[in-house]
């Protein structure tokens, strides 16, 4: 069996990563021995030594020389912006053992090249134990995104049907069935976005924030569901049971 050098300088990447990690943050760094994409994750521990359950995925780039770029390709990007945890791309420069850190954000904020889309790296994004505070900070910021996600598809779903159908009560059986699988999903939005921010007095903040846009959320579903016993007692039949919105789903 061969040991490549290319396997040696990725492996000791990786490791040297993991090390940093441990040393500066006191946070636990676990290498992926599968690896589609992601190398290590790296989870937050609060201030009593206690984990947070919060997870940084990391991408890890090892070089012998001394630039400061690096390609992703475009369905890297796609995948990590789908993760309910961020991800951050490392460069490790081995000869000096330096470390640098981006925090992967929307491939819309990424130029396209042939080789890419290409991360550029500053002498800023070092790696160092002042870092510890803003790997928290990804985590909650992050997850304050997905919860805007799921609370905004949402909306636009029951706002548009509740504004330009349900209240005109224009549409047949078959348009119905639809509405329903939209408060399914719409529910379904609701149960994410409320699991993430249980236990975190910040991200339940963004709960208060969008109280206004939830109300008009439940009152889709709670419409739809009307509707839907209505025509049901109409035809007497379940006509929908195979599409059930309650309460325990």
């Amino acid at each position: 069996m061969k040991y490549s050098e290319s396997n040696a300088i990725g492996d000791a990447g990786e490791h040297l990563l993991a090390a940093r990690i441990i040393k500066y943050f006191g946070f636990p760094c676990r290498l992926i021995n599968i690896d589609i994409g992601i190398d290590a994750e790296v989870e937050i521990i609060d201030d009593n030594f206690k984990s947070t359950s919060q997870i940084i995925r990391a991408q890890v780039k090892t070089t012998n020389g001394n630039k400061l770029s690096q390609y992703i390709d475009a369905e890297h990007i796609k995948y990590w912006n789908k993760f309910n945890c961020p991800v951050v791309v490392f460069l490790v420069q081995l000869i000096e053992e330096e470390i640098y850190w981006h925090c992967v954000t929307d491939i819309k904020n990424y130029k396209l090249s042939k080789s890419g889309y290409k991360i550029t790296f500053s002498k800023d994004d070092i790696l160092k134990p002042s870092n510890k505070e803003k790997f928290k900070e990804i985590t909650i910021n992050h997850l304050k995104i997905s919860i805007q996600k799921f609370y905004e598809e949402a909306y636009s779903i029951a706002d548009t049907d509740l504004t330009e159908y349900l209240s005109t009560d224009n549409y047949d059986l078959t348009t119905f069935e639809s509405f329903i699988l939209r408060a399914r999903k719409v529910k379904q939005n609701l149960k994410e976005g409320n699991k993430l921010a249980v236990g975190n007095k910040v991200l339940q903040r963004v709960v208060d924030e969008y109280s206004k846009k939830l109300s008009r959320i439940n009152e889709y579903i709670e419409e739809v569901k009307s509707k839907k016993k209505v025509i049901e007692e109409d035809m007497g039949a379940d006509h929908f049971n195979y599409l059930e919105l309650n309460d325990n789903e």
